[in-house]
């Protein structure tokens, strides 16, 4: 199905309405005043601006799924600058029209702000960018994921947010796309996520600093397991002393019992007050934890970012015990951003955290993207 999403129109039926979308009804919304909805003829046709870039069409997908998704932002023409001003993934309650709103995808794709338009100037405004191709719509044309929907005369405004085809498209066979998550994303349509293109795996936060089980753990690993998608685990270390460690793996020990995990306990090595310890420090904690573990059956990784890895860590002496999982986002530009190349960590990684602002069908808000290679 080809899908689309716009500013639609206010919680009032109306042009005029609050800050943000009070019509909202679900993550991945359909009905809002900000949302998606299948590909439809317009009675006044279609102008098709396809980006000359395939980066930026997918960054223009990307945002405006990231708005239609964003309970944030809501519709009203009598402040539709407010998108503009704080963006697709905006915290605060704003509102945004049509073409504001695809005037602040162009501006997060492309890096360019085209200026103030309306439907009526939008084509010739942002044809003035050099960034765009201009086509007529004709019935069963293939529309591209990131194509810029512009009525023929003044009217609606929309951009192509999912093609038939855009779920795999150019992904290599041989990577595996997952995620992983925390409470931080509520609760989890997995069915959606399994359908995804992000459903090759996930990642679960298992435990807590205090060693309690993590709130959302026994619902994710529920409804990840229903759908077959093959679970692992992180858990976020705190620990100085060989003490605390044995305490962190004990703890995750008790949270996975009678729970089977296909991939690996993640230990993630990134708060900042353990950074100054030490790496020999460093090293005897993610040692300790690690033999628990291994003793009870369980693989173990190492989670860092390249700093981590290169300055805080003994990364090249841990790396030949350990497999990495490597944080490194370069632009962190969302979905498409694992094709930048120049970011890849394959050198150190067995897997790549690429972005921290994906957004996936089933998951509120955005979710942290990876792939394992």
């Amino acid at each position: 199905m080809t899908k689309i999403g716009s500013a639609r129109i206010s919680e009032n039926g109306t042009i005029y309405g609050i800050a943000g979308d009070q019509k909202q009804t679900s993550a991945e919304d359909m009905s809002g005043e900000v949302s998606q909805q299948e590909f439809y003829l317009h009675k006044k046709g279609w102008i098709v601006l396809r980006a000359k870039d395939k980066g930026t069409r997918k960054g223009l997908a990307l945002s405006m799924r990231t708005a239609c998704n964003n309970p944030m932002i809501g519709y009203s023409q009598a402040d539709r600058y407010g998108v503009v001003k704080h963006g697709t993934s905006s915290t605060v309650p704003c509102n945004a029209d049509c073409s504001s709103l695809v005037r602040r995808c162009v501006l997060e794709a492309s890096g360019i702000d085209p200026g103030d338009f309306n439907t009526a100037t939008e084509v010739k405004t942002l044809m003035r960018t050099g960034l765009f191709d201009k086509l007529v719509y004709v019935k069963g044309m293939d529309l591209k994921e990131g194509d810029i929907l512009v009525t023929q005369t003044k009217g609606h405004t929309a951009i192509v947010t999912q093609e038939e085809t855009s779920i795999e498209e150019d992904r290599p066979t041989n990577y595996r796309f997952g995620i992983d998550v925390a409470k931080w994303q509520g609760v989890i349509d997995w069915a959606k996520v399994k359908t995804s293109g992000h459903g090759d795996f996930a990642v679960l936060k298992c435990t807590k600093k205090n060693n309690q089980i993590e709130d959302s753990f026994a619902r994710n690993y529920a409804g990840a397991e229903v759908q077959n998608i093959p679970i692992a685990v992180y858990r976020y270390v705190y620990a100085k002393s060989v003490g605390q460690a044995v305490e962190e793996a004990n703890g995750i020990i008790a949270a996975l019992r009678d729970r089977y995990i296909e991939g690996e306990v993640w230990l993630d090595m990134e708060d900042s007050s353990i950074r100054n310890i030490g790496k020999a420090a460093l090293t005897v904690i993610i040692d300790t934890e690690a033999d628990i573990l291994k003793a009870h059956g369980y693989k173990v990784g190492i989670y860092c970012n390249t700093d981590w890895y290169y300055h805080v860590l003994d990364g090249a002496q841990l790396a030949t015990k350990y497999k990495f999982w490597i944080a490194k986002f370069g632009k962190n530009t969302g979905n498409g951003s694992w094709q930048n190349r120049e970011d890849d960590p394959s050198d150190i990684a067995y897997a790549w955290q690429y972005t921290s602002k994906g957004v996936v069908p089933g998951i509120t808000g955005n979710v942290d993207l990876d792939l394992i290679y």
